[in-house]
């Protein structure tokens, strides 16, 4: 069967399974086969996901506990257009709609924002940790796509992820718990337990939430150079406390303060080209987290406008250990074992000012501000046992030095909607940002040619509107099409101002990239509630992309070297044929390309951008038998397929991977207060390539996750 066969069957055949409603199940009461509604915040404001005109999806706690997802390995691979190229624990790369530049962290901003709340968590300046923040005890999973730049401002160029925690309840004593192990084929065990409480402490006015979770991950990679077994092993905990005072019917004051750390042995990288979950690698590789987030939010009702302060400081600590042995080797001719450390720290405050109407005139609008600051020190250095004694230095580091950077991102933005009719809508948006990044680095080393010392600033403006459109055909179905600018911040580039080779200027900094994406979408409820369509088109023009590019002698920088399109189609569908039998899929098709490139950039006119498949589905079946007691089972079976992708520019000597299907099954049984579930993961035991990067020491990728059985015990209380 070819490709394009392969895609138009497995589109057909999960549509039809959702269509195809027996006659019986059509005569049956629409309050037993009505889909839940979710109300999402994604416009600053409380919405059905069904009215708000941008194309979203929501993952509210249950859709997240009932399909087994804990991280972002598990969600972003059922959400249409969502990429996650991950590269071990706390490290991974974001696509949406195709719009990447590579599958490693660089030295530019990450294409999608990722925010915890309020607060985005993922460095400006060389983002090369990726907090994996735990879905345990979440309200939901908001994931946003196509640029968001009006109302979350940079990083959101291809789409913004939100995270959403619970909130203490008042006058409600309760909690749940959790404990999940699995055994997963040829590696070692693993286990979690999580726990959440609430409790009010003052009636109607004050109210607590502790939420803490522990996991081990036991690995399933073998490192034959070291000759040790499963070292991607990884330990993590959190604890977050929550706590919301009601000091009047009008003002709300929530605090959240929360602790994670996640502690990995090793990567998950296998050896590129080689079959098994095998690697050959002098030293550890992997990237440590630590992360502390504190947030204050104020809620005053002002009768016709809420005005909202949210205010946050987090601290966040990456290590980031590399393997540049075979570096050592070639140029110094020593074996023994070469780590290359960052040590990162970054220290954010954030802080955001709202006033939104609350009003159901036909004016709505928004007026806000903005103001984040980001302190980044870095320390790097690689050594060498017997380096500085075969070369006779004081010490055994080939490179050392420090980086501190300092980035300030302020705005203002504000959105106006008015109802033309009582169907049609009409919206407008602006984002007026200033930013300013100044590098002041130091570093040393022979590796390094001798001490050099950059200092440096860049500054950028940007303005990011929106243009939206909807209509109301009917009750439930919305038509709404859009227009919408995002960024991402212009930076400094870690290079002297020369070629160390032949003398020719380098550039000092690269300026912000941009791109407009247009859309059409329809949002419907059909066959009498049964069933949730959603379908979107869209197109997008990426210009000045932020691209490594090499000058004549082989020196790399950033540049501002290319232009790019991509557009493609998202589709959600999402019913219940009967009470019993729930059926969703989420397909998405994305065609991109490099339109031009300057000269000396690494990538070639017509390439495909990195990261992102063709063709891309997710399926699930879900079962559910009442016993009749109070009590029910229940039988899930999920399918994914994900096409090829490359693992960077210039496609023809690229690496490659994708291109696989994979199976998990869940039975479980509940009823109000326990539930227990059964669950297989990758029942087929595929070992196909879900990554591939181009490391110091050779070319590695990441292979799906073995066969993993296990168990999950819930309570209610």
């Amino acid at each position: 069967m070819g490709d394009r066969s392969k895609i138009a069957w497995l589109i057909g055949a999960s549509a039809l399974s959702l269509m195809a409603v027996p006659a019986q199940a059509q005569t049956q009461p629409a309050s037993d086969v009505v889909t839940n509604e979710i109300v999402v915040t994604a416009t600053r404001r409380n919405e059905s996901i069904q009215k708000v005109p941008i194309s979203i999806t929501a993952l509210s706690e249950a859709a997240i506990q009932r399909s087994g997802a804990d991280s972002f390995a598990d969600y972003t691979k059922t959400i249409p257009g969502l990429v996650y190229n991950e590269n071990g624990a706390n490290s991974g790369t974001f696509a949406i709609r195709g719009i990447s530049t590579g599958t490693l962290a660089g030295n530019t901003q990450s294409p999608v924002a990722v925010y915890y709340d309020d607060l985005p968590t993922l460095d400006t300046y060389l983002p090369l940790g990726t907090p994996d923040l735990r879905l345990f005890d979440v309200e939901r999973v908001e994931v946003l796509r196509g640029p968001q730049g009006t109302l979350f401002g940079s990083g959101a160029l291809g789409g913004a992820i939100r995270i959403i925690t619970n909130k203490p309840v008042m006058n409600e004593f309760a909690g749940k718990a959790e404990g999940t192990v699995e055994a997963t084929d040829g590696g070692h065990p693993s286990f979690g337990a999580n726990l959440a409480v609430n409790v009010p402490l003052v009636t109607d006015k004050l109210a607590a939430r502790v939420v803490g979770y522990y996991r081990r991950d036991g690995g399933w990679v073998d490192n034959v150079a070291t000759g040790r077994d499963n070292v991607n092993k990884q330990d993590s905990y959190s604890v977050r406390g929550l706590l919301r005072f009601v000091p009047s019917e009008a003002l709300t004051i929530t605090a959240n303060v929360s602790y994670q750390r996640d502690k990995p042995k090793d990567s998950a990288y296998v050896t590129y080209g080689n079959a098994g979950y095998t690697y050959t690698g002098a030293t550890p590789q992997f990237v440590t987290n630590k992360s502390f987030v504190a947030n204050l939010v104020g809620d005053l009702d002002l009768g016709s406008a809420k005005l909202t302060s949210s205010t946050t400081y987090a601290k966040r600590t990456n290590d980031s250990v590399r393997d540049f042995t075979p570096v050592i080797t070639a140029v110094y001719g020593l074996t023994a074992p070469s780590p290359g450390l960052d040590a990162i720290t970054t220290k954010s405050l954030a802080q955001e000012l709202r006033l939104a109407s609350t009003t159901d005139g036909p004016f709505q609008w928004l007026l806000g501000g903005f103001y984040l600051r980001n302190k980044q020190h870095i320390d790097e250095n690689i050594a060498t046992p017997g380096f500085g004694a075969a070369f006779g230095y004081p010490t055994d580091q080939s490179l050392f030095g420090f980086y501190n950077v300092k980035s300030i991102e302020k705005a203002l933005f504000g959105e106006l909607s008015y109802n033309i009719t009582e169907k049609l809508k009409a919206t407008a948006g602006v984002r007026l940002v200033w930013n300013h990044v100044t590098l002041f680095s130091q570093a040393d080393g022979d590796l390094n040619g001798g001490l050099s010392v950059l200092d440096r600033s860049s500054k950028d403006d940007a303005v990011t509107p929106k243009f939206a459109l909807s209509y109301q055909a009917t009750r439930d179905v919305l038509l709404y099409a859009q227009a919408a600018k995002g960024y991402r911040v212009g930076q400094n580039n870690l290079t002297p101002l020369n070629d160390p080779t032949s003398g020719l200027p380098i550039p000092p900094n690269y300026k912000s990239d941009s791109l407009w994406n247009y859309e059409g979408g329809i949002k419907s409820t059909i066959l009498g509630g049964r069933v949730t369509a959603n379908a979107s088109f869209y197109y997008i023009d990426w210009k000045n992309i932020q691209l490594k590019t090499l000058s004549a002698t082989g020196f790399s920088y950033v540049g501002n070297a290319g232009t790019a399109e991509s557009y493609g189609a998202e589709l959600e569908l999402h019913g219940k044929v009967t009470s019993a039998l729930e059926l969703g899929t989420a397909v998405s098709f994305n065609h991109n390309k490099l339109k031009t490139v300057a000269t000396g950039a690494a990538a070639t006119v017509g390439d495909r951008l990195p990261g992102t498949p063709r063709f891309a589905i997710s399926n699930f079946a879900q079962y559910t038998y009442d016993l009749g007691d109070g009590s029910a089972v229940y039988l899930r079976v999920a399918h994914q397929y994900s096409g090829m992708a490359y693992s960077d520019f210039r496609n023809a000597t690229a690496l490659q991977f994708g291109d696989y299907n994979r199976f998990d099954a869940r039975l479980g049984w509940r009823n109000d207060r326990f539930e227990l579930v059964g669950f297989v993961d990758n029942i087929t035991n595929q070992d196909s390539f879900t990554n591939a990067v181009r490391l110091s020491n050779g070319p590695a990728a990441i292979r799906m996750r073995p066969r993993t059985f296990g168990l999950t015990a819930r309570t209610q209380f």
